[in-house]
């Protein structure tokens, strides 16, 4: 057996090491209880492991005791306290690998191409059909599970 200092791996690595076939994690961050609600109940039979926070802080305050196990986030454009773009950036700053889609009913001074030229994936316009979201976040997990352990693979 090959012994490795766990700082001498990635983070992705560390993550993967002893890693159990596990569902997706996603953490969403909305100051709507409904909507957090709405879209618990339709990922989880989806095949995701969802985390809720109601504002920026509490996401936050989610990710730095459950980043291991988080996959990607999901952001409200518009909350009290830290909006979207600003827990993404404060979000950047703990994990600057972090995958992240917004999701807005009204972006106010945001447009769409600045909120993905602030590292999002993807801006999901408030109506949107929760399969097509559930498609699109399955589809961004597997694509960066493929390109980190491309990226292992090549080091």
């Amino acid at each position: 057996m090959i012994a490795v200092k766990n700082q001498e791996l990635s983070k992705a690595t560390r993550k993967n090491l002893h890693a159990i076939p596990r569902n997706p994690g996603i953490l969403i961050a909305d100051d709507k209880g409904l909507i957090l609600t709405l879209l618990k109940l339709e990922l989880e039979p989806r095949g995701f492991t969802v985390w809720l926070a109601v504002d920026g802080d509490d996401a936050l305050d989610l990710y730095r005791r459950n980043h291991a196990e988080i996959d990607l986030v999901l952001l409200d454009v518009q909350m009290p306290g830290l909006d979207g773009p600003h827990t993404l950036a404060a979000l950047q700053r703990l994990d600057p690998d972090v995958l992240a889609c917004f999701m807005t009913g009204n972006s106010a001074a945001y447009t769409d191409d600045d909120l993905l030229s602030r590292g999002a994936a993807r801006v999901f316009n408030k109506p949107f059909l929760v399969a097509e979201l559930a498609q699109f976040l399955q589809g961004l997990v597997k694509s960066a599970d493929s390109k980190t352990l491309f990226e292992e693979s090549t080091e």
